[in-house]
């Protein structure tokens, strides 16, 4: 831990400085244009990305860099979902349910914040700030290793995993995919889903298009372009009741 404190503060701008106005709108710009590009491609909010960035390079406090990473990721989201919803890259069930259940997990996100400021940290800023870039790594990390599994390359007309947890997850009810053409998804596992990533939404700042990818390709089975459009939409949702 205390390694990960210096390179911190290492990396960390004084607040003391003061840079000329066209710098800093500048630098905003362009961290704000790099990170659109990340949203349009991928499917990410790019919140991920933001909260870190605001906190160390800019020194935000945490609860402050996590409110204005979710009100970017609006914007964000809010530009990029269209053009994929017209390009057909949008499963509309899984957007639905997938969204029910990380509507309720921002709320919950939201009270486990406040559970790790004060009951946790003991209403000290530091130790929450510690807490907070453990969380991160921690996400972080997890997603490598998700992103590091082996796929299998999608036949035409069929689900990118067609073996995949949440295919074979037997608790009723059940909902079809059309556009991916699976016939019977568990809606209680689409649910926890969300509720899970969610959680992280509340909890972090991050609109959780960097874990809704992964997971939609390796857990749910959608396809690439599919699973782009899709995580926007769950993204949006979550990033609007955790702001």
């Amino acid at each position: 831990m205390n390694n990960i404190e210096t390179w911190i503060r290492l990396l960390q701008i004084p607040s003391n400085l003061s840079y000329p106005i066209p710098a800093l709108w500048g630098g905003a710009i362009l961290l704000g244009f790099s990170i659109g590009i990340l949203t349009g491609l991928f499917g990410v909010g790019g919140g991920f990305l933001v909260v870190p960035l605001l906190n160390v390079l800019l020194g935000v406090p945490y609860r402050i860099a996590v409110g204005s990473s979710l009100f970017f990721i609006l914007g964000t989201s809010t530009i990029a979902l269209p053009g994929h919803i017209r390009e057909g890259n949008f499963e509309p069930k899984a957007v639905l349910y997938l969204s029910a259940g990380s509507i309720l997990g921002a709320f919950f996100g939201d009270l486990l914040q406040d559970f790790l400021v004060y009951q946790v940290s003991g209403g000290d800023m530091g130790t929450f700030e510690r807490w907070m870039h453990t969380l991160f790594l921690a996400l972080l990390a997890v997603t490598a290793l998700l992103l590091l599994r082996p796929m299998h390359t999608p036949q035409p007309g069929r689900s990118l995993r067609p073996d995949t947890p949440i295919q074979k997850l037997s608790i009723p009810p059940y909902t079809r995919l059309q556009r991916e053409g699976l016939p019977s998804v568990s809606i209680p596992g689409l649910l926890g889903i969300g509720f899970f990533i969610g959680t992280l939404t509340g909890l972090l700042g991050v609109g959780g298009g960097v874990l809704f990818m992964p997971v939609l390709l390796l857990v749910v089975g959608l396809r690439p372009k599919l699973a782009v459009g899709t995580s926007l939409g769950v993204v949006l949702a979550a990033s609007c009741a955790g702001y």
